[in-house]
């Protein structure tokens, strides 16, 4: 009898701790559930809010994407009903070599089209022989207290960086930003290495997530995917 209940008992517990398991795999697995966003539908269904910018046809029949026109002030879409705090966002990007007229990346975080941060790049830098120009070919900013002229003023050189073996400025770009409150870290075109890892400026750990394009630029966007940590 004694040999009996110590059996029980210990069956019951396998089956307690294989359902603990299960659940936990289960909730990792969610968790890490990929997202992935077709933008052409998106603004054809009304799903992008933008923001400073209109939505203007794509000359690329090769890729299902969307483009921004150009325009003042900084600019965007916001993806509609979509929060992201932590996890990682991919998007292929794809701006212009034309000095001053191309800022194209990834708002998030944001409260409205004043309060965000973004990672964006400068095309028209990669291949400038100048190599403090060449230094500025990624930015952060955090936004509205932290524009890139204040930071260039007052952190040079801490949120911008260059790019080794830049890949054509007016090439499609895929970037990788991975997002772990406080840290930020930025991959592009599937390279091993990190291209810039920088801490926020903020507090703001949740938010609107979207596409950027600084003032006075246009630019291209495809293949966003979100997953949430």
């Amino acid at each position: 009898m004694l040999y009996q209940k110590s059996t029980y008992r210990f069956t019951q517990c396998k089956c307690i701790y294989i359902w603990i398991f299960f659940v936990l795999i289960s909730t990792h697995l969610v968790a890490q559930t990929v997202a992935n966003y077709n933008l052409q539908d998106y603004a054809g269904s009304n799903r992008l809010e933008f923001f400073n910018r209109q939505l203007i046809p794509l000359g690329d029949n090769t890729i299902s994407g969307i483009s921004i026109s150009d325009g003042k002030l900084e600019g965007g879409a916001w993806i509609s009903d979509v929060q992201f705090s932590n996890g990682v966002i991919e998007l292929d990007v794809r701006g212009k070599n034309v000095n001053q007229s191309s800022f194209v990346g990834i708002c998030f975080h944001g409260i409205d089209e004043d309060t965000f941060d973004a990672i964006y790049l400068r095309p028209f830098n990669f291949l400038s022989p100048d190599t403090l120009r060449r230094s500025h070919c990624i930015q952060y900013t955090s936004y509205p207290e932290f524009t890139w002229e204040r930071l260039r003023r007052e952190f040079r050189g801490q949120y911008e960086r260059t790019i080794q073996s830049p890949p054509d400025p007016d090439s499609w770009i895929h970037l990788k930003l991975i997002l772990d409150y406080p840290t930020i870290t930025l991959y592009i075109n599937h390279r091993p290495d990190a291209v810039m890892q920088i801490n926020q400026l903020n507090t703001r750990r949740t938010g609107k997530i979207g596409l950027f394009v600084g003032d006075g630029s246009d630019g291209d966007f495809a293949n966003l995917s979100l997953q949430e940590k």
